[in-house]
């Protein structure tokens, strides 16, 4: 399941789809014309405006919302989980966002936080590109609370999409990435 399919969203989604990594991408979208739009360009399967929906039966669940939102989409993830799944983000800053989730205690949820190094100046998953996350950076972090196999399987999750993955802990995340900014 992708909350929020915008370039980075409905990128992953159409790579997702286009590699057969998963049995049905799920987009779970803010408004009715967002869902529509994900729709159209073929970033998912199914769209839906209810995050309940959209998380049911996903064993993996990427947040690829701005910044702001990721804590608080994931605190609703976590509340709605009644399975078993795996939860990343693609924010560009970490070390808030992984602290806030690790203290969640997100039961059913392992939580592994990613930054995938890829965009464009384009907006909107009309601008989507599956080819996006090929051979770009990706950084994943890890904390003491990691959960080693969900951090194996994101780690694997985005090599197959492409991407290069570095791993750092969120405070160096967030160091080095404040120079390059």
């Amino acid at each position: 399941a992708i909350v929020g399919v915008g370039l980075i969203g409905g990128s992953i989604g159409l790579a997702v789809k286009e590699k057969g990594l998963a049995k049905e991408v799920i987009g779970i979208c803010r408004r009715e014309s967002s869902r529509r739009r994900a729709l159209k360009f073929k970033a998912v399967d199914v769209a839906t405006l209810s995050l309940k929906d959209g998380l049911k039966g996903a064993d993996l669940v990427i947040i690829a919302t701005p910044v702001g939102k990721i804590v608080d989409i994931a605190g609703e993830v976590i509340r709605e989980a009644r399975n078993k799944m795996i939860l990343t983000d693609v924010g560009s800053a970490k070390e808030k966002i992984v602290k806030s989730i690790e203290n969640m205690r997100p039961g059913y949820v392992k939580f592994v936080g990613s930054h995938p190094m890829a965009g464009s100046e384009k907006r909107g998953v009309k601008f989507a590109d599956r080819k996006l996350m090929s051979g770009a950076v990706c950084i994943l972090t890890k904390t003491k609370k990691t959960n080693r196999k969900a951090f194996n399987t994101v780690k694997r999750f985005w090599t197959k999409l492409g991407a290069r993955c570095k791993v750092l802990s969120p405070d160096k995340h967030d160091y080095y990435i404040s120079f390059v900014s």
